[in-house]
């Protein structure tokens, strides 16, 4: 736990940690959706469109692996329906 540099001890709600991280890693997801729509919207080229959708798919399942606590078949699943 913090300690302040006066040496006291500062405890924080779990309540309102879990809410802050919700809210973090739901800012995160949405923007790894987001972005490649903008992306794609602009690029007409399809080989280009295949490898930003592949590089996306790749990036949201290494997101979902090291922030939530999903199982592989979890992260397999969302993934796929990413693509889709």
């Amino acid at each position: 736990m913090p300690v302040s540099q006066s040496g006291r001890l500062h405890l924080y709600d779990d309540a309102k940690v879990q809410l802050l991280v919700r809210v973090l890693l739901t800012m995160v997801s949405s923007t790894l959706l987001l972005v490649p729509v903008g992306i794609l919207s602009r690029i007409e080229d399809r080989p280009t469109v295949v490898v930003v959708v592949a590089l996306c798919c790749i990036l949201v399942a290494v997101v979902m692996a090291a922030g939530t606590a999903c199982r592989d078949h979890e992260i397999i699943l969302a993934a796929s329906a990413y693509v889709d």
